[in-house]
């Protein structure tokens, strides 16, 4: 089942989505951020083990959060939760899973734990000096840990959901579509959460970040595409980007979308976030942005079964 583009209208404050609007279709993280620091709480709840470490460089670390209150067992049997990895964006040269003195992305995990998630915050090694496929081996291993150890935080490793923003998107686009990073059929994913990623270099805007990740040899874009693996899995898709994004990441999630549509064996679901950019579609969750919030909801019950 594959749908053609779905609107979802706006529920942020009217005065936000017109600070937005007025942004216009740019990529501004300090400015996206403000906007939404204070709709957030002062304080949110810490990881259950920040930066632990699943490889040896210094970037090779991840968070991990905990449904609030849940028990560990039911009737003497344990209890497991799906497992939601989110891979966060930079623009393949910077980004970090959290940043000090904010919220953001620790938002997204509390938000997973609040919703009987197990949440996994990745991050992971940045171009230029580490080059394609340099973070897929990153999401490799880090897929690998959750595989193996998840199970001591009460999650579920055969209900995994792998969620990725921007260059976050791109590397997790990457990792499914090239099966040698595969660390278990389909990727050991039950399912694939897509936010405005630029996922083939050979038809994206030239850009100096792109080249700083997949190198200025053009004619290698071709076979880096993901394109012709990611068809091959039978795998539900959520595919989305916002109102205010650069024109690029339409066309890229619209010709993921229609591949999978026409020649995939899985399932897309494709959606435009009504008032939000870039960066405000991340920092969004857990203000109470009931659209955005209510999609991720609807999927991750859809694919997981809570």
């Amino acid at each position: 089942m594959t749908q053609a583009l779905t609107h979802i209208p706006a529920t942020m404050p009217v005065g936000i989505r017109e600070r937005l609007r007025l942004q216009g279709y740019v990529i501004d993280p300090p400015a996206a951020a403000e906007l939404y620091r204070m709709l957030h709480r002062p304080e949110l709840p810490p990881p259950t083990a920040r930066d632990v470490a699943y490889g040896p460089d210094e970037r090779h670390r991840l968070d991990v959060y905990t449904p609030a209150e849940a028990p560990a067992t039911v009737e003497d049997e344990p209890v497991t939760h799906p497992v939601l990895v989110f891979v966060h964006g930079g623009g393949f040269v910077g980004g970090n899973k959290n940043t000090a003195d904010t919220p953001y992305y620790d938002n997204l995990m509390v938000w997973a734990s609040e919703n009987g998630l197990v949440g996994v915050n990745v991050t992971y090694r940045l171009a230029p000096e580490h080059v394609w496929p340099s973070a897929q081996q990153d999401l490799q291993a880090a897929l690998q840990w959750v595989r193996e150890h998840i199970g001591e935080y009460g999650g579920d490793p055969d209900r995994i959901i792998l969620m990725g923003h921007s260059a976050g998107a791109a590397h997790v686009a990457h990792y499914l579509g090239h099966a040698e990073f595969h660390v278990a059929p389909q990727g050991g994913v039950a399912g694939v959460i897509l936010f405005s990623g630029v996922f083939d270099p050979a038809t994206a805007k030239p850009a100096a970040n792109l080249e700083a990740y997949y190198g200025a040899d053009t004619s290698r874009y071709a076979e880096q595409s993901p394109y012709a693996g990611l068809v091959q899995l039978d795998l539900p898709f959520l595919i989305a980007v916002a109102e205010w994004d650069p024109q690029d990441f339409y066309r890229q999630a619209a010709d993921l979308h229609e591949r999978i549509r026409y020649h995939g064996g899985g399932h897309a679901w494709y959606y435009q976030l009504e008032g939000h950019n870039h960066m405000s579609e991340m920092y969004a969750i857990g203000t109470g942005d009931e659209a955005l919030e209510t999609l991720l909801r609807s999927f991750v019950r859809g694919v997981v079964g809570e």
